[in-house]
């Protein structure tokens, strides 16, 4: 077993070969859609599929090693149909010629890896715990003007993202809703300080904007408008100096391929500046708008509106009370407005509670019981366990002033002394 890093699959241009991780921007284009209960995103499965795709031509690794990760049933469902479409396509242009295919380095087709597609394993988050692949290719699908992330605010299913590869982390999503989420933004901030980002909009805006500035000179900006061909490129002096002298014209003077890097940092930076300035204002203005409703702002006869509701909720709650009982019981007092009206009402129930869990305990102990029956006729009369109707009025009091469920409860138990 060696001990040293793997080298970087072949077939994706990784931002850093010795970091194989990248985040893929899928674009504000790439919007998400409702398919029932589930969500997908077909724009972002097609991306996902054409990297796929490259990565299979070269034949670095075979199809069973790879494992494309997605949180949404739907969008594994839009994969699987779409990559059963692209195979079905492939094996029909390719005719007879798929059965005299070359071997790949791991002994699995070079060109014929469509042949079988369901060699590719396309599933949820959940199915993949507790397994590894080679290739992790992950479809994030959440894009929404709203910043909603839904489960995926999860942080375990984050954690299965990032360790079930060995190899090689691609993920394709969309960072400004994925932002939205705090364990999202640390990631995708840690991408942004490795340089593993993929975004050719923005790359594009970066090099436009370096471009324009005046201080590009002529030499400058042959080797800057050579870049848009290429969705990423090194930005590290080493790398970029290397891959101009490899890729691009007239980069032979190390000046000049230095001076087109500093453009491109100046740029970068002045764009990142540039949205956080505007991510700022665009929290502000929300906060303005929330705070555009407060106490101040209402009515002035808002006061007089909630003494009349709590009036009517009290009158209600009396004459529940007197249509339970059937007449035979009435208050004793006249309820006040608002709170106060509840408050008594609450205040009564409890009085009323313990009379009748007084009167409970008594019935339910045999030495009361006896003491008394013993208990000579003096004029006054023998307690006794409370009737039904006071019983179903303690219910309907406790019900509309809102005494807890424990107190309701004992109801049965009390109908039952009395009805013994």
């Amino acid at each position: 077993i060696s001990g040293g890093v793997p080298p970087p699959i072949k077939g994706f241009e990784w931002p850093k070969k010795r970091v194989p991780v990248a985040f893929v921007e899928a674009g504000i284009d790439a919007r998400e859609s409702a398919d029932g209960e589930s969500k997908l995103n077909a724009d972002e499965a097609k991306k996902v599929l054409d990297t796929l795709e490259a990565i299979l031509e070269i034949g670095d690794i075979s199809i069973d090693e790879v494992g494309v990760i997605t949180p949404y049933v739907a969008q594994v469902r839009a994969l699987r149909h779409m990559w059963r479409q692209r195979c079905s396509a492939r094996t029909a242009a390719a005719g007879p010629a798929t059965k005299k295919r070359k071997k790949g380095a791991h002994g699995a087709a070079a060109t014929g890896w469509w042949s079988n597609p369901r060699s590719l394993e396309i599933a949820s988050v959940d199915h993949f715990q507790g397994r590894e692949k080679e290739l992790i290719i992950f479809s994030a699908v959440r894009n929404n003007q709203q910043g909603r992330v839904g489960f995926l605010a999860d942080w375990r299913r984050l954690n299965v993202m990032l360790t079930r590869a060995r190899r090689g982390l691609i993920v394709v999503g969309n960072a400004w809703t994925l932002r939205h989420d705090p364990y999202w933004a640390k990631w995708l901030n840690w991408c942004e300080r490795h340089s593993v980002v993929i975004d050719m909009k923005a790359l594009h805006a970066m090099i436009g904007s370096a471009l324009r500035a005046k201080s590009t000179t002529a030499e400058v900006k042959v080797i800057l408008r050579q870049l848009f061909q290429y969705e990423s490129f090194p930005m590290l002096p080493k790398g970029f100096k290397a891959f101009a002298k490899r890729d691009l014209e007239g980069a032979e003077d190390d000046k000049v391929v230095e001076a087109a890097l500093a453009a491109l940092a100046a740029a970068k930076n002045a764009l990142q500046a540039a949205r956080s300035a505007r991510d700022l204002q665009r929290w502000e203005a929300k906060a303005a708008t929330r705070d555009k409703v407060s106490v101040e702002d209402q009515p002035a006869d808002s006061e007089a509106m909630l003494t009349d509701t709590a009036d009517v909720k009290a009158s209600g709650i009396a004459q529940s009370v007197a249509a339970t009982s059937g007449g035979k019981r009435k208050l004793k007092r006249k309820r006040s407005v608002g709170a106060a009206a509840i408050g008594a009402v609450a205040e009564e129930t409890a009085v009323v509670h313990g009379v009748v869990a007084g009167a409970a305990q008594d019935a339910r102990s045999p030495k009361k019981k006896k003491r008394l029956k013993r208990r000579p006729s003096t004029g006054g009369e023998m307690p006794q366990a409370p009737a039904a109707e006071e019983v179903d009025l303690v219910d309907a009091i406790a019900r509309s002033a809102g005494v807890g469920a424990t107190e309701i409860a004992r109801k049965k138990r009390r109908k039952k002394l009395s009805a013994a």
